[in-house]
This record gives C-alpha cells, sequence and structure tokens, in this order.
C-alpha cells in the first residue's frame, strides 16, 4: 500500500511537472 501510494504521488508529480514545461513551451 505504502509503495503504491509511494508511486500514484510520483506519477502525479511527474504528470504536473510536464504540464508545466508544456505551457511554458506553449506559452513561449
Amino acid at each position: 500500500m505504502y509503495f503504491k501510494y509511494k508511486a500514484l504521488v510520483f506519477c502525479h508529480f511527474y504528470y504536473v511537472k510536464r504540464m508545466w514545461s508544456f505551457k511554458a513551451y506553449v506559452s513561449y
């Protein structure tokens, strides 16, 4: 359970980071 939650959080942060980089790329 703990590892599953950790993986979920990691994926969430990775997704947010990718979206932010995508937004910066689009606005740039």
